[in-house]
């Protein structure tokens, strides 16, 4: 029974998490969405947030979920996590990402993602 009762416990705080992802960009066939719920304010400016894409490859629903730092004074990004996953299931996974930031293209998924994470509030 207490082993039955651990596992629900450990269980039960993954259950909880439920992402509110919100649409910022739709080009050729590729969405790319934040996460709003998973903003958090840092010191200085920043913000640390989820962000997703989504496409159609060859019948199957891959996407890319990233958490990213982003410098809103600074408008750029810093990749921290990195999760791809093919109808659901997760290919491939990296914790380890260099971080680096960088500002992305004028009016790409990036650059809305991050105007759509500084104005959250």
């Amino acid at each position: 029974m207490n082993k039955i009762l651990l596992a629900l416990a450990l269980i039960s705080p993954m259950a909880c998490f439920a992402a509110n992802w919100v649409e910022v960009n739709n080009n050729e066939n590729v969405s790319t969405e934040v996460d709003i719920s998973s903003i958090q304010k840092l010191s200085k400016g920043k913000r640390l947030a989820w962000i997703r894409t989504v496409q159609k490859v060859d019948g199957k629903t891959v996407s890319s979920i990233v958490r990213v730092e982003v410098d809103c004074s600074k408008q750029t990004l810093a990749n921290k996590d990195l999760y791809i996953k093919s109808n659901e299931d997760v290919i491939y996974q990296n914790n380890e990402i260099s971080g680096k930031p960088f500002t992305p293209v004028l009016d790409s998924g990036g650059w809305l993602s991050i105007k759509s994470i500084c104005k959250a509030p």
